[in-house]
Order: C-alpha cells, then sequence, then structure tokens
C-alpha cells in the first residue's frame, strides 16, 4: 500500500473539468452536455497496444485522446522539455505515479529502458537474436495460417519488426 496522500491538480486546457493526481488517476467533473458536476467522476483508462494507459478528455465538443503518464509529467513535473520523452524509472507502463516518472531525452530514456529490460528488441534473454532457416520456415507458415505477427515475435524472442520484415519479403526472401 502506497502512503504517499493523494493530490490532485487541473489538467491545463480542460477548463477545470478534469484533474490528475500524483499517483496516476484522472478525474471528471464534467456531466455530461450540461457542466459541471457537483461531485468528480474518477475515469478509467484505456490500455493501448503498446502498453501505456490513455484517457479521452471532451473540449469544446472535440475529443482528445492523452496519455496519461504525459498528464501527471506535466502536472507535477512541469511542461515538456523540448526533445524530451515521459520514463518509467520502474519500465512499468502502467505505472503513472508522478514518483516514477521524469522527462527524459531519448538516449536517457533508452538507457532506462535497456535497465528494465523494456528496450524494443530486448527479450527476457536479452536482445534480438538471430533466426535460423528452419525457425524462418515455420514463421512463414504461422504467417501464412493466419497467426499474427506479435505473438510470433514472443515465441522466437525476436522484435515484432523482424516478424514483419520477413513477412514482408525484406529478409530472408530466399527462403
Amino acid at each position: 500500500m502506497d502512503a504517499t496522500p493523494e493530490e490532485w491538480r487541473e489538467i491545463p486546457g480542460f477548463d477545470g473539468y478534469y484533474e490528475v493526481s500524483n499517483l496516476g488517476q484522472v478525474r471528471s467533473w464534467r456531466n455530461g452536455k450540461w457542466g459541471r458536476a457537483s461531485e468528480p467522476a474518477l475515469m478509467n483508462p484505456s490500455p493501448m497496444n503498446t502498453g501505456y494507459l490513455r484517457v479521452t478528455l471532451r473540449h469544446d465538443g472535440k475529443n482528445h485522446y492523452r496519455l496519461v503518464h504525459h498528464l501527471v509529467l506535466e502536472a507535477f513535473h512541469g511542461p515538456r522539455p523540448e526533445g524530451c520523452q515521459g520514463a518509467h524509472l520502474d519500465g512499468n507502463r502502467e505505472n503513472a505515479k508522478a514518483s516514477n516518472l521524469v522527462w527524459a531525452s531519448p538516449k536517457e530514456n533508452s538507457i532506462h529502458k535497456l535497465a528494465h529490460g523494456t528496450y524494443p528488441g530486448m527479450t527476457p534473454s536479452g536482445p534480438d537474436r538471430r533466426l535460423t532457416r528452419e525457425e524462418v520456415i515455420e514463421i512463414k507458415v504461422a504467417l501464412a495460417s493466419g497467426e499474427k505477427q506479435r505473438m510470433l515475435a514472443e515465441r522466437y524472442g525476436v522484435h515484432v519488426r523482424t516478424i514483419a520484415r520477413i513477412a514482408q519479403g525484406a529478409t530472408w526472401r530466399n527462403v
């Protein structure tokens, strides 16, 4: 259990209708079309296929899709410095607590990802490995039968781009 007290801050640009907390939660003060509600409601972020959490904020009749960790960073660590990315110190893309987040240069973010094993191409056994001819044949058969590239990448311990390049014929054309 986290003993950190929850602190809420307004999300700039949304007329006081949304707030984000230092514990990574987002709440809405919207009451449908009719204005401000008397009590806030916690929002349920949606996980993206990348693993990051996203919320949909409404303003001026339009949906604005925002990453939860970016909202937390902006509220508790200030505006994004030019060229920086949001970095999760523990490698867990769903942990959007302010204490787990920093603005980092792409190089610094890559170092963090390498340290906790979430760098693209990293697998539990290490970086992208070389496939054998037999494995590529198995992959091509699986692709032809409709198996998903992401599942094949996990099974063979390679990055999904490696599987995509095989599927496109960019590599292993002769197999």
